[in-house]
């Protein structure tokens, strides 16, 4: 669009200032009188028609000085077959005009211009047939240029408005689109979420349903091992290091047929046994140096009642528990304690039992500085655990300073109570 404006402006510009007159008129003048010097005739000639009001015509620079308005007629093309002879005054031959003076710069000396020379009548072949392009040919021009310019200019705009209309119905066509894949794959992830949502809703219940089977299945290994245990006492035994408990409890098996649990032979022999995963579990807790749970020790304990409570008349528990807490589990998880049978042993004598013992097993904790350590951590853990069977009429206490037969006396007294209690409860 600014090119048709620049052109526009140019057209005008030419038109008001009659541009193509007045070359038309140059040039005439030129093919007249043929100056040598054609640049200072050109000037001359604007000069004077710049000082004068004459009006531009074809034949204005071809007249004398003081009678440029004596312009030659223009030759006429005539119909007629019969050509009449120029007139007796132009010249068959056109003699070439003196040059024309030079502009003067300042005072020099003058010599004959144009105007003194005696004027020339052109022949008629040498005048041109026709003037350069008038107004009317310019417009004709001007009007199929504006044509072919608003041609081009309506095939861009075309061009532009397919594009502008392409691309609005590529934006239409692809929001349409990406509604009909939002539509598709929300119906996708509504499908997949409902999968998910069966899935979890399944593994609830299938969670829900091993509960309520490993519920059932709890209850009725409780069952059986209640059944199993019936008849059958499960007593803890406790005392402290060097109390004599092991011996006592060897001729408690003798004599009544009782399974020996202990706690810390239960732990060895799982850490031994890597061809299970609890096996490996427990392997890997005592090579860490970890600390065993009371209720990894509650699984090893009641496995081993579970197993062997066919054969057994009565379980005795030894090292366990160490503390209240884990008593009181092993009741809920396992089966009731009937009794805890303590031999109680003064810490001097239980030193120096250790002390002997130091001296042909070659333990590096039986030395008295180890052994007294070892004496407060067990009253410490010992005595809450006395006072919580006390309490229950669960405790019974056996003086173990003695020979090992007077103490056992006491003891197969005690136990012979409780089995015909037992007796009489089945």
């Amino acid at each position: 669009m600014n090119t048709n404006a620049n052109t526009e402006l140019a057209k005008d510009y030419i038109a008001k200032r009659k541009i193509p007159q007045l070359f038309e008129a140059l040039i005439t003048g030129l093919m007249v009188h043929k100056p040598e010097d054609h640049i200072d005739f050109i000037i001359e000639s604007l000069t004077r028609h710049k000082d004068g009001n004459q009006q531009l015509k074809w034949d204005t620079f071809i007249g004398r000085k003081g009678g440029m308005n004596n312009t030659l007629v223009p030759l006429k093309t005539s119909t007629n077959t019969n050509v009449t002879s120029p007139p007796p005054s132009l010249h068959t031959e056109l003699t070439r005009p003196p040059k024309l003076d030079a502009i003067p710069t300042g005072k020099r000396e003058e010599r004959p211009k144009i105007e003194d020379q005696p004027p020339q009548s052109p022949i008629p072949d040498q005048l041109p047939q026709s003037p350069i392009p008038n107004q009317q040919q310019q417009k004709v021009d001007d009007h199929q240029q504006q044509k072919v310019d608003d041609h081009q200019q309506q095939k861009v705009d075309d061009h532009q408005q397919q594009k502008v209309d392409d691309h609005q119905q590529q934006k239409l066509d692809d929001h349409q689109q990406q509604k009909v894949d939002d539509h598709q794959q929300q119906k996708l992830d509504d499908h997949q979420q409902q999968q998910v949502d069966d899935d979890e809703q399944q593994q609830v219940d299938d969670d829900q349903q091993q509960q309520v089977d490993d519920h059932q299945h709890i209850k009725t290994e409780e069952v059986d091992v209640k059944d199993l245990l019936k008849g059958k006492p499960i007593i803890f035994v406790g005392g402290g290091p060097g109390s004599g408990k092991g011996t006592q409890c060897e001729k408690m098996i003798e004599k009544y047929g009782f399974t020996h649990l202990s706690a810390g032979d239960l732990i060895r022999a799982a850490t031994q046994d890597s061809t299970t995963e609890k096996g490996r579990y427990f392997n890997e807790a005592m090579s860490q140096g970890k600390l065993i749970s009371t209720e990894d020790i509650l699984g090893l304990l009641k496995d081993a009642i579970q197993e062997r409570a066919n054969e057994a008349s009565g379980f005795l528990i030894d090292g366990f528990p160490r503390r209240v807490d884990q008593g009181i589990q092993f009741e809920q998880d396992v089966a009731p304690c009937d009794v805890l049978i303590y031999f109680d042993v003064p810490d001097e004598i239980m030193i120096e039992r250790l002390t002997k013992r130091g001296e042909t097993s070659g333990r590096i904790d039986d030395n008295q500085e180890t052994i007294a350590k070892r004496l407060v951590t067990f009253h410490e853990q010992t005595t809450p655990i006395l006072g919580h069977y006390g309490k229950q009429g669960k405790l019974i206490t056996i003086d173990a300073s003695r020979e090992p037969d007077e103490i056992f006396a006491d003891v197969s007294d005690a136990l012979t109570g409780l089995m015909e209690q037992k007796q009489v409860d089945e």
